[in-house]
């Protein structure tokens, strides 16, 4: 689910590299046309913010029961769409190499160190997390690198597993994903 990201090209061109279908819809798809086909769905980054009326997609998306991945924007928007807060970031960070720390065990990390290096672009961040979820990883500057929601199956990264150029992992993140999907 595309809300504008730069970056979604890269996300295409992983899914393609590990042969994983997929279906690009903008973030205003009618949830009413929803396949039964679909196992998973990714929500990409934008250049909005959450909090000053950015891009939303329908609520029912993010609570349907399929396996969702929320990358920076979109690791914002389930937090909020959760209750959660999202500010802007006292460390703004812009085409960064920055070291996470995984706090706990998901299949998200599965095959992965628990401190690697990430690809790291964003302007706002989540200082409260939404209803539901946990804290699965941090960095120095960012409380909440990622996270996630057992009960409706959200994946939530602050960082671009799709920027290959300072990420230690990239195509783990998709396949670990694609895996969590049945795929």
């Amino acid at each position: 689910m595309d809300f504008g990201s730069r970056f979604t090209s890269d996300i295409e061109n992983v899914l393609k590299k590990l042969n994983i279908d997929y279906d690009l819809v903008k973030h205003d798809y009618d949830f009413s046309l929803l396949s039964e086909d679909i196992k998973g769905i990714i929500i990409t980054g934008s250049h909005d913010s959450v909090y000053d009326n950015g891009r939303r997609c329908d609520s029912r998306f993010l609570r349907c029961n399929l396996p969702k991945l929320g990358i920076c924007y979109g690791h914002q928007l389930v937090n909020d769409d959760f209750n959660g807060v999202v500010e802007k970031a006292l460390h703004p960070e812009d085409d960064k190499k920055v070291e996470i720390e995984i706090e706990v065990d998901n299949p998200i990390f599965k095959g992965m160190n628990k401190i690697q290096n990430v690809s790291m672009f964003h302007n706002d961040e989540v200082v409260k997390l939404g209803d539901g979820f946990i804290s699965l990883a941090h960095s120095k500057d960012c409380k909440y690198a990622a996270s996630y929601n057992k009960e409706y199956q959200i994946y939530a990264l602050q960082f671009h597993p799709e920027c290959e150029k300072y990420a230690d992992y990239s195509k783990e993140y998709f396949t670990n994903f694609a895996n969590i999907c049945g795929i």
